[in-house]
């Protein structure tokens, strides 16, 4: 009820969810181009009620969040903080511009050959993903779904043996995951956020719901000490979080099992899918040796807008750009795009 322009929410309107997740909830407040931009309440079908600003469907800024027991919090960008000054995570007025990249055109001679997903962990741009997702890159550039803005990433550590990379841009992000200190364990309920299939289908960032199937075995290689999850993944998916209903990252999405390889190896025909997920302690462990300070992990269940929120802009798509030349001599060596075309000079 509201406002339109082009047939799209434009103005002061009313927003009821009458199936799905959100069933129950009404968001009242100005939209702009069939999004929600400037003052609104938010009043979920339980009786809480946020009050503050969006902008492109996110929470920013200040605002209230008011529980139906009478309690209340102050949140900053879509979370609880203690007072009403920014937390950790959060831009500070005398945030930097960023630095905003421009895809390489074809005089560079540089195609995207491969893409895969990765997610912040601190404050200054650091973004972790898989070492396969970024081997062999020319170069690497990266982008969330929020803020739609492409960045060239400096490749700052690897570890190929943990299958784990350290990015950095030039951005001091607006949300940040928090790593947790202890390995989930069986049962643990689990979301695998990321890009599967790459853009093949749209922009923005997906979800998959699952739990924690085996906490690996100790001791031996890294892929027996991988968590077992689920959540499916799919080509993309790689460097993904995984996290737990607090928005902690729990692991990093790796691997789905090889039928093939399974098949011919114990003559089973295996139904349906395995997939993997490198242990938080492992990351833990990268980003110490690496200086990276990260956020604390909450033991406070996040609401889905605050998960929404989060997965939007801390998860990043991965794009690794090859030469031609470059193309060629990792073709055998790691899954990339098929076809891949190059212009010639």
């Amino acid at each position: 009820v509201g406002e339109f322009k082009d047939e799209k929410f434009h103005g002061q309107g009313t927003v009821t969810f009458i199936s799905g997740e959100f069933a129950g909830d009404i968001h009242v407040g100005e939209f702009k181009d069939g999004e929600r931009n400037g003052k609104g309440t938010y009043t979920l079908a339980n009786g809480d009620k946020y009050v503050g600003i969006w902008k492109n469907n996110l929470i920013i800024g200040e605002g209230t969040y008011y529980h139906s027991d009478g309690s209340e919090e102050k949140w900053y960008n879509g979370e609880a903080i203690a007072d009403s000054k920014p937390k950790e995570d959060s831009i500070e007025t005398t945030t930097p511009t960023p630095e905003i990249a421009e895809r390489p055109n074809v005089s560079d001679k540089l195609e995207e050959t491969g893409s895969g997903s990765g997610f912040v962990v601190s404050t200054s741009g650091h973004i972790i993903t898989n070492h396969h997702v970024i081997n062999g890159c020319n170069a690497v550039y990266v982008e969330n779904s929020a803020e739609k803005n492409l960045n060239k990433a400096q490749i700052v550590a690897t570890n190929e043996e943990e299958d784990l990379a350290l990015l950095k841009i030039n951005h001091q992000s607006k949300s940040v995951y928090p790593i947790r200190e202890t390995d989930a364990q069986i049962f643990d309920s689990i979301y695998v956020n990321g890009f599967p299939l790459g853009y093949t289908f749209n922009k923005q960032v997906k979800v998959k719901r699952g739990m924690i199937e085996s906490e690996g075995e100790q001791g031996g290689s890294p892929q027996q000490n991988w968590l077992q999850i689920g959540a499916s993944i799919n080509p993309g998916n790689s460097g993904g979080p995984v996290i737990d209903e607090n928005g902690n990252i729990v692991g990093v999405a790796v691997a789905q099992l090889d039928k093939e390889w399974l098949k011919d190896k114990t003559k089973v025909e295996l139904i349906g899918n395995i997939n993997f997920a490198i242990k938080a302690s492992i990351v833990n462990k990268f980003l110490i040796k690496n200086n990276i300070t990260t956020k604390p992990s909450t033991s406070t269940q996040l609401y889905p807008e605050q998960l929404r929120q989060r997965a939007m802009l801390a998860t990043y798509y991965v794009s690794c750009l090859m030469t031609k030349e470059r193309y060629t001599e990792m073709k055998s060596k790691k899954t990339m795009f098929e076809n891949v075309s190059f212009i010639d000079f």
